[in-house]
């Protein structure tokens, strides 16, 4: 179970007993250490930067689930797509309206989502072929 999974389920009225083995595990890590790491540290909660890679990453997936084929030829579909939206004033065009077009189709929204996903999503940063292909392998 996920640690952030178990923090919300704590929540509930009657959290499982992975929940509080969860919130046992992190307390006393955090005692270990005498409060000298932070409680997010110690319940395994996941940076800004790598939540925004995991939300990344689940974009590009949904985007190459949209393409048939083998995972290098998805891989590639899904690279000209983001290359096209980025270098060619679509991503920032849209950027600036606030909000996708009607006529945007999922490829597009999934790839304009995952452009957004950047350090500075005013630049969008387009992945490399070598994690579109892993991400191609894995999403099926």
């Amino acid at each position: 179970m996920q640690s952030v999974e178990a923090l919300a389920l704590l929540l509930t009225d009657a959290p499982p007993p992975q929940a509080l083995e969860l919130v046992r595990a992190a307390v006393q890590t955090f005692l270990h250490h005498k409060g000298r790491l932070s409680l997010d540290r110690c319940f395994k909660v996941p940076s800004a930067a790598r939540f925004a890679r995991f939300e990344r990453d689940r974009h590009l997936a949904d985007a190459l689930r949209l393409v048939e084929g083998s995972s290098r030829a998805r891989a590639a579909a899904v690279r000209t797509m983001l290359l096209a939206l980025a270098s060619g004033g679509t991503y920032r065009r849209w950027r600036a309206l606030g909000f996708l077009p009607s006529y945007a189709s999922a490829m597009q929204t999934a790839c304009y989502h995952a452009l957004a996903c950047g350090k500075d999503p005013a630049v969008p940063f387009v992945p490399s072929d070598r994690l579109l292909w892993a991400l191609a392998r894995k999403s099926v």
